[in-house]
């Protein structure tokens, strides 16, 4: 499990990625690997999780597929992961 606070960020896409090598705790920087994720959205049918700001998600690929479940909180929300079978 997570925690996550909430709000989303963003940034245009040409944007320049400002220098982390002096920040603390970081010891080298590399380009990002590519990595696809599929994530299938699950809700009922009259959207009764969306309304409870609940989300419940089927991913495939990348390092974490499985299902996760992020539930709201007073100051984020929480994420419950549960991983896919293996084989």
């Amino acid at each position: 499990a997570d925690h996550r606070g909430g709000g989303v960020l963003g940034v245009e896409e040409h944007a320049p990625m400002p220098d982390l090598a002096g920040l603390p705790g970081v010891a080298s920087l590399a380009p990002a690997e590519g990595t696809e994720v599929d994530a299938t959205y699950v809700d009922t049918a009259d959207l009764a999780l969306a309304e409870a700001r609940i989300t419940l998600s089927r991913r495939t690929g990348g390092a974490e597929p499985g299902w996760l479940l992020e539930l709201p909180t007073h100051d984020g929300r929480h994420a419950e992961r549960q991983p896919a079978p293996q084989g």
